[in-house]
């Protein structure tokens, strides 16, 4: 009865062990606020030795999952509504521009923005391996 307690405490420990990991990337992310650009989050995302991504990759592997698509005059992307509300992308908003060659005004397509949520569960997709806490905390030293 005493042996059987001890191997599952140490189980208990061991596993709380493997978890301690994905809890302390969590907290970092919930700690966050906002989103990131497609350009930034590749570039966090390839500090993790099995992901290789860039911009453009990330956007064909966000539509791959069914995330984004292309659309409208310039066949620009755009996020699915279904992964706005779920918290893991979101659109910035800009202004009308002149458009030169036309010379009229035109109301830009929303820019796709991926929030911490997204990250964590495109890290997962994309086969991340390292410790999404540690990118994230890297990726701010980089930026100081």
């Amino acid at each position: 009865m005493i042996i059987d307690a001890e191997d599952a405490r140490e189980v208990a420990e061991m596993r709380a062990r493997e978890l301690e990991p994905a809890a302390r990337a969590w907290t970092t992310m919930a700690a966050c606020h906002g989103d990131m650009s497609v350009d930034h989050a590749a570039k966090v995302l390839s500090r993790d030795a099995a992901i290789s991504t860039g911009r453009n990759r990330l956007f064909s592997s966000m539509a791959d999952a069914g995330w984004i698509y292309r659309a409208g005059d310039r066949n620009q992307w755009h996020a699915y509504q279904t992964q706005i509300e779920n918290g893991r992308l979101a659109h910035k908003l800009s202004g009308p521009f002149l458009n030169h060659r036309t010379g009229e005004l035109e109301v830009p397509a929303p820019t796709i923005r991926i929030t911490t949520k997204g990250l964590s569960v495109l890290h997962r997709i994309l086969g991340g391996t390292d410790d999404l806490d540690y990118l994230l905390s890297s990726d701010e030293e980089a930026a100081a």
